[in-house]
């Protein structure tokens, strides 16, 4: 008996002790560790660069030889065609009805909308970008002219949220991005969250191109 309780002295410990509790918290939320969401951010941008305006929109288009008549005539334009984000819900993200929490949702979709915007847009933006240094420099507006020459980004304008239905603590669940239209001062994307074998929850984001401070118009961006 002697020996079996110094064995579970020596054993336990080492099993239950503060580190092992630390990294299996970690493990059990890796989206919520520091930088992670950076990495993350970055991972997607870099992964869904166009380098050549000859790359497909989406890796996972099917090039058209290999359609039939009838997939030809409902093909989607690639830049309506939808980029899906897979995750789950970690326990960090879990709030006290248990279930991932709403605040949560908008941290996926900065990656979701980066991915989907940075595929779209490039390398289709730098020749923009060109363009509006072009009409500035050659334009009569002499306070635009200062912002000839710096970089376009996107940025978030305004947002929609509805929500539909819980996700679960360590939940899988799918972010479905796509473009569904833009104006002369908008680029609308719509994200939907879906767990297998259900429907999204909803949401809806409006992005802008930004050249420094000067507006960028949606449809001149698309």
């Amino acid at each position: 008996m002697a020996d079996l309780s110094t064995l579970r002295e020596v054993i336990l410990p080492s099993v239950f002790s503060w580190k092992s509790l630390a990294i299996v918290l970690a493990l059990l939320n890796l989206k919520n560790i520091p930088f992670s969401w950076h990495i993350r951010l970055l991972t997607h941008l870099l992964l869904n660069l166009r380098r050549s305006p000859t790359s497909p929109p989406f890796p996972t288009c099917p090039p058209p030889s290999t359609l039939t008549t009838k997939e030809k005539t409902i093909q989607t334009h690639p830049i309506f065609y939808p980029h899906t984000l897979t995750t789950l819900t970690s326990l960090w993200e879990t709030d006290y009805n248990f279930h991932k929490s709403n605040s949560t949702y908008f941290s996926d979709l900065d990656i979701s909308r980066t991915a989907i915007v940075t595929r779209v847009y490039t390398p289709g933006l730098a020749l923009v970008s060109l363009e509006l240094d072009h009409e500035l420099r050659n334009g009569k507006d002499e306070n635009a002219k200062v912002n000839a020459g710096k970089k376009v980004y996107v940025a978030l304008g305004s947002t929609y949220t509805s929500f539909k239905r819980e996700i679960g603590p360590l939940q899988r669940y799918r972010v479905l991005s796509r473009i569904v239209g833009w104006d002369r001062k908008w680029v609308y994307v719509l994200s939907a969250f879906q767990v297998c074998g259900e429907e999204g929850v909803g949401y809806c984001s409006a992005g802008e191109g930004v050249e420094g401070e000067w507006d960028v118009a949606g449809e001149e961006s698309c």
